[in-house]
């Protein structure tokens, strides 16, 4: 496994944990480490004895980097939480790892997302534009891009995530010029 892909299965897994009303555990489930939730249980029984020793050795450094916290409640259980940093590494996870689900019929509309980012944020700007194109949206122009299928969601998020909201527009397109062109490149 990659460095750094134990972390981040840690983190995601609490995160999940906690958007399903919180992680309470038992430290006996897994020795050192404690249990989150059920898929993160079964990768970490799968693991050899090595695998299992990083597990743990990361977990004690996000401990220690301030990115998790254990609180014991009242019954005896242990609860796992992210910290606000641990928080914005979940977002950062969340922006790395995202996608659209392609749907299964196209709706004949384009979505047409428009930005006018400062050029001092010329970072952020590039940022976002190979974000749209590793999504699969189609450059129109530099500052507009196409997709075909609802995008609105991930285009919020990567917005607030980059902090760029006010200068993005989206909009919902019936037809334009090169229609048959951009229909040819998502094969519709």
């Amino acid at each position: 496994m990659k460095k750094g892909e134990i972390a981040k299965k840690i983190i995601l897994a609490v995160a999940t944990a906690e958007e399903a009303g919180g992680l309470a555990l038992t430290l006996a489930n897994i020795p050192g480490l404690g249990a989150s939730i059920q898929p993160f249980i079964k990768w970490y029984k799968n693991q050899d004895k090595y695998g299992r020793y990083r597990i743990r050795k990361t977990f004690t450094k996000l401990r220690r980097q301030g990115l998790i916290e254990m609180k014991e409640n009242e019954n005896g259980k242990t609860k796992i939480l992210l910290t606000d940093t641990g928080r914005k590494k979940t977002f950062q996870y969340q922006f790395e790892n995202l996608t659209i689900e392609p749907q299964k019929k196209w709706d004949k509309k384009w979505r047409l997302i428009i930005f006018n980012i400062p050029r001092d944020r010329q970072k952020i700007r590039y940022i976002f534009r190979t974000k749209l194109k590793k999504l699969g949206f189609y450059k129109l122009q530099n500052n507009a891009w196409l997709y075909p299928y609802e995008c609105r969601q991930e285009i919020n998020f990567i917005a607030e995530f980059l902090n760029i909201k006010s200068y993005i527009t989206t909009a919902e397109v019936n037809h334009f010029d090169a229609e048959n062109t951009v229909k040819q490149n998502f094969n519709l």
